[in-house]
């Protein structure tokens, strides 16, 4: 894909530092830390769907029924404590977190 699209850069995960150094090795090309935000990453994702700014290719199907499927994790309250927001962690959060990863991370960034 790297080759196929030629980006400018492209955000990790900075848990997975080897991966983002190899492809900047071997493909000479600006890896930089995602910013991993969780829920204003999500919202700002959000905000382009319920804008209809989100354009998927119709063949990305896998895309398409990805963001459909984002969960959440049901919150429980345990006296005075309330658990923290999160998505379930499931084979749509692993798409929807590149997908905010790039485009969250990309509006923080702005200089490339």
């Amino acid at each position: 894909m790297i080759t196929k699209h030629n980006p400018d850069v492209i955000f990790g995960d900075a848990a997975n530092a080897q991966t983002m150094y190899d492809l900047a090795m071997d493909h000479d090309i600006s890896c930089r830390k995602a910013k991993k935000s969780r829920l204003d990453g999500i919202g700002y994702i959000a905000s382009f769907i319920d804008n209809n700014d989100l354009i998927i290719d119709g063949d990305c199907k896998l895309s398409i029924e990805a963001i459909k499927n984002y969960q959440w994790k049901e919150s429980h309250n345990s006296g005075d404590e309330f658990t923290k927001e999160d998505p379930k962690h499931n084979m749509a959060s692993h798409l929807n977190d590149a997908l905010r990863y790039a485009l969250y991370s990309y509006s923080q960034n702005m200089v490339i």
